[in-house]
């Protein structure tokens, strides 16, 4: 099964992403309760993206899984626009726009893809956006109590990489 191709790399990184998190740990005052659900919440949505991806991979080339991997962008843009009300720059639009039309260009060269790749790939995007939108709103939540943007960062990657190795396991 494909969990077992994330299963030994979890395993490895669990004790350095509790070494991380330790390290930049919040001295003072953070609700856990939601940074708890956040992690969880962001752990499986992003196992889904990767057994959603690992799927697309068994019909798809190699060569075009990852290209393809840019509509993360704009599915992320689209939930954080819906979930969190924020709205993108005219920059981002276009950039977002240029995902689009990278994805649109590779559909039509090589080998068609299948509409059932075309649904994991959809699913893999929709996983990795939520997962990446979960993050963000752990960083909100843990700013204010945090030193510094960077340590901010830090504990969080070691946190969500924590969750993340101990539920693959």
């Amino acid at each position: 099964p494909a969990w077992t191709l994330t299963a030994p790399a979890n395993a490895v990184g669990l004790v350095p992403s509790a070494v991380l998190a330790w390290a930049f740990w919040p001295t003072f005052g953070v609700d856990w309760a939601p940074l708890v659900g956040l992690g969880v919440a962001c752990t499986a949505f992003g196992l889904w993206g990767n057994l959603s991806c690992f799927q697309m991979q068994r019909t798809v080339d190699a060569s075009r899984v990852a290209p393809l991997m840019t509509l993360k962008v704009p599915v992320l843009a689209l939930w954080t626009w819906v979930l969190a009300g924020r709205n993108c720059t005219a920059t981002q639009w276009c950039g977002i726009a240029l995902a689009l039309a990278s994805a649109g260009f590779l559909c039509g060269a090589g080998r068609r893809i299948s509409p059932g790749a075309w649904a994991w790939l959809l699913a893999c995007s929709v996983g990795f956006a939520l997962s990446d939108f979960c993050v963000g709103a752990m960083l909100e939540k843990t700013a204010p109590h945090s030193p510094n943007v960077l340590a901010n960062s830090l504990f969080t990657l070691g946190l969500m990489q924590f969750f993340a190795s101990a539920v693959s396991l």
